[in-house]
């Protein structure tokens, strides 16, 4: 039972991961656009939030083997709901090309390391199966995030609307991550003595 709550649980929090990516990457540009910014600066946001998912995944990717999965996932879930926030606060150009490279490596970035949490997180023998059911789910969210962006675009909801949007489903994908059950070996660790679940 306990490999079925994490199951459930990685899913939604990959279909959370899913949605920033996708939803980020169609609308940041239109969204700055909307927001006063020149479509020079909202194609160079769209770069940015890009190369921050590059470092972000790499950084995320050598602090999950130091730290964990869960902490890193759900600390990176956390960054990209407080740069999320961040640009809806319109803050001055040079801060704004740092949220949006925060938020690039809070939401993109932190797929990576969803994808080793699931991965380490099984046994060989369902790894596979794990893999494929939470990313399956999560690719609803792929579908979900450009749909939800545009619907709110159209509904003529506000840049800081839409942000606070965002921003939810980063902090769900966060506490779905936290809500994940240890396995044997992290709860061996922690001083606890409950048996593993089957899949772990």
């Amino acid at each position: 039972m306990p490999a079925v709550v994490a199951l459930t649980l990685f899913a939604l929090a990959n279909f959370a991961g899913f949605l920033l990516v996708f939803g980020l990457n169609t609308w940041l540009p239109e969204l700055m656009r909307g927001a006063g910014y020149s479509l020079g600066s909202a194609l160079t946001f769209q770069v940015l939030l890009n190369v921050g998912a590059i470092a972000g995944g790499v950084a995320g990717a050598m602090l999950a083997d130091r730290y964990g999965n869960r902490p890193v996932a759900a600390a990176y879930f956390l960054l990209a709901t407080l740069a999320i926030g961040g640009m809806a606060m319109m803050p001055s150009m040079a801060v704004m090309y740092v949220v949006v490279l925060l938020a690039g490596a809070g939401s993109i970035g932190t797929q990576i390391v969803l994808f080793g949490y699931v991965a380490t997180y099984y046994r060989i023998s369902v790894r596979a199966t794990a893999l494929g059911i939470s990313t399956g789910v999560g690719r609803l969210g792929a579908v979900t995030g450009p749909l939800a962006g545009g619907i709110l675009l159209s509904a003529g909801v506000s840049f800081g609307g839409i942000a606070a949007a965002f921003c939810t489903v980063a902090f769900v994908g966060g506490v779905a991550c936290l809500l994940v059950p240890r396995r044997a070996d992290e709860q061996h660790i922690h001083g606890t003595a409950t048996p593993a679940p089957s899949g772990a």
